[in-house]
């Protein structure tokens, strides 16, 4: 009967540990594919950094393919600020 009770506890503590890490995966607080044994994918799109202004105004960095553009988004739309393209050799 002990046995049991403590599977149960066990089982318990590792469903809310599951829980809370599908929450912080849903919300972007954790990121699976930077840990070491997780398959990268190779993304087109690539948000770099987001860096929120006011509530409704942020700047964005993201990489297109070998292309990096500064994106600046509001409610009325977002416009390209700057963009620089790598050059490959």
């Amino acid at each position: 009967m002990e046995i049991l009770q403590q599977a149960m506890l066990v089982g318990a503590v590792l469903a809310l540990l599951a829980v809370c890490l599908w929450l912080l995966k849903r919300k972007g607080m954790v990121n699976f594919r930077a840990l070491p044994g997780f398959p990268k994918k190779n993304r087109s799109l690539e948000v770099i950094e987001r860096l929120q202004l006011t509530p409704q105004h942020a700047l964005c960095l993201v990489r297109m393919n070998k292309r990096t553009m500064l994106i600046g988004t509001a409610p009325a739309g977002c416009h390209l600020l700057d963009k620089e393209e790598e050059l490959s050799c």
